[in-house]
């Protein structure tokens, strides 16, 4: 605690050290909580760590091309870039030109492109990222197996009805006289409740699922959850294919046939294997390889604000 203490304060000193031009515009290094190494300083505007007359790189392969396409020549392999022609080069979205939101990161490729949070910077310290982790540049594997639990949400705005943590809704609990083993969380809820993206993503898959309900199935980029036991409609722009954000509404929860009590029934997978999420002959839990045991990060992500 006293390690992330100390270094939590570095990185406030060393932030501190940028510098605010008369006509520059508003810098949120307090309130974004974004690391930038000095003399830099996050600009809440550009989305960039920005100097008086530069902007700090590494840039995406997207923005360099752009930027050798407009005449920068080898100035454009740099990692500072002159400040009015990096913002002019970025654009305007969450991310810069050529990444894209994967679970709050700007991804493109096989990299993930910073300002990061402070937190995250820490967390990249604490799990020896060594220099990288002052970069505007991480691996993507690494950075989003780092994220901080905060970067994901409770699948419902409250909590459940039950507690998932006990049988039969917790995952590993007996089926069938115990022939095989609850490859999920059941967390109860009302018909007809809100079902929330616990992190940013991408649809893969929609189908009927159990006694009546249906499942859908996101991409959230460090991992695979199907969201099952769900209504057959779905809210407007949630459909395959679809990107998703954290804390978006892409469910509701559906009318179990025959049974008293309705839920989301909540299975998250590594993502490292293909083929159907059912696979019947893998005992105990009939599912996927890598079915991964949901209960830890249920408990650490926080209900939305």
């Amino acid at each position: 605690m006293l390690h992330r203490l100390v270094w939590s304060l570095g990185l406030f000193i060393l932030s501190a050290c940028g510098v605010e031009t008369e006509n520059s515009t508003p810098f949120a290094q307090s309130q974004a909580t974004y690391f930038c190494p000095g003399p830099f300083r996050y600009n809440a505007t550009s989305k960039l760590c920005e100097s008086s007359s530069e902007a700090l790189g590494p840039f995406t392969v997207a923005m360099q091309q752009r930027c050798v396409d407009a005449g920068g020549g080898a100035g454009c392999a740099k990692d500072e870039w002159d400040l009015s022609f990096a913002r002019k080069i970025r654009g305007n979205g969450s991310c810069p030109l050529g990444a894209t939101v994967v679970k709050n990161l700007c991804i493109e490729g096989d990299r993930a492109f910073g300002p990061f949070t402070f937190e995250h910077v820490v967390s990249c310290r604490e799990n020896n990222g060594g220099t990288a982790c002052t970069s505007m540049r991480w691996e993507k594997d690494f950075a989003i197996a780092i994220l901080p639990k905060d970067a994901f949400t409770f699948p419902l705005k409250s909590a459940a009805l039950a507690s998932y943590l006990e049988a039969p809704r917790s995952f590993g609990s007996c089926r069938d006289n115990c022939t095989r083993k609850h490859a999920g969380a059941d967390l109860y809820a009302y018909t007809g409740t809100p079902v929330l993206a616990v992190g940013d993503g991408e649809v893969i898959d929609f189908y009927e699922f159990y006694l009546g309900t249906y499942a859908l199935v996101v991409d959230h980029g460090a991992f695979v959850v199907r969201y099952g036991e769900i209504k057959a409609n779905l809210p407007s722009g949630v459909y395959i294919g679809a990107q998703i954000r954290q804390g978006q509404g892409i469910a509701y929860v559906g009318r179990l046939q025959g049974l008293s009590q309705d839920m989301v029934h909540f299975e998250r997978y590594a993502g490292w294997a293909g083929g159907p999420l059912t696979e019947r002959d893998n005992y105990p839990y009939q599912r996927r390889a890598d079915l991964v045991d949901p209960t830890q990060d249920l408990i650490a992500w926080k209900y939305p604000r």
